[in-house]
């Protein structure tokens, strides 16, 4: 009996230091790694990636993000394979002021080795327009990728009435219908409109905006009218789901 009760002791703290010492690993991790891409002289395609899972590294490479000058670090197990790392750090905001930047990171054991594999307001995704949950601000990045690109496969464009010129001066006008076939309510969606002539060349481009809320599986109809179209004869029309400058 009381060698099954020093077995058990031994165990137990074997695995407490075990969870400890990787507690230490996943913080040293999440350390390197901000201090990688917060190095002006690291270029992008220089960092170590290792340091992070595939799915992680795609949504990085690919994406801007928040920076920070200095930053300390705090490490809760959540689980023995799964460790939350949270990073209270300094910026600076647009009018150079300085301000705390709080993001967190997600560091699990993948084939026995510790990763990060998911970032909170660590990216950037510089939507046009705005996401109709009270959750969004909650999301992760990786789950916010996620509803991007499930926003980009399901809002679909539909043509109803095509361009026409106005018989009152130089304007085409015509409708459309943005049909939300996503999961999620949206508003405030930019369409851009790229004008031709009847040679194909581009001559005119603007844009027509749909403020209102279109809910989850519904549809909006709306008109659009452009000026300075004495020479448009056809038009093609594209969401706009990210800002064009930063």
């Amino acid at each position: 009996m009381k060698s099954l009760y020093l077995l058990i002791l031994v165990i137990g703290f074997t695995s407490l230091y075990s969870c400890k010492s990787d507690e230490e690993k996943a913080k040293k991790i999440v350390n390197e790694f901000l201090r990688q891409i917060n190095d002006e002289k690291i270029k992008k395609g220089d960092i170590d990636y290792s340091l992070v899972s595939n799915d992680f590294k795609n949504l990085f490479f690919e994406s801007y993000y928040y920076t920070s000058g200095s930053w300390k670090l705090f490490v809760k197990a959540k689980s023995d394979t799964s460790f939350l790392v949270k990073s209270t750090g300094k910026t600076f905001n647009g009018f150079g002021q300085p301000v705390e930047n709080h993001q967190e990171f997600e560091v699990c054991k993948i084939k026995g080795e510790l990763k990060i594999t998911n970032s909170y307001n660590l990216i950037e995704q510089f939507l046009d327009f705005q996401i109709v949950d009270n959750n969004w601000d909650f999301f992760w990045d990786i789950e916010k990728s996620e509803i991007l690109k499930e926003l980009k496969e399901k809002l679909v464009l539909e043509v109803l009435v095509l361009g026409t010129k106005s018989k009152y001066g130089d304007f085409a006008q015509g409708k459309l219908k943005l049909i939300n076939n996503s999961d999620f309510d949206i508003k405030g969606v930019k369409i851009l409109i790229e004008h031709y002539d009847i040679q194909g060349n581009s001559v005119n481009s603007s844009y027509t905006y749909v403020s209102d809320i279109i809910r989850n599986h519904g549809y909006r109809e709306f008109s659009w009218i452009n000026g300075d179209c004495s020479k448009c004869v056809a038009q093609e029309f594209k969401i706009n789901f990210v800002r064009e400058s930063y």
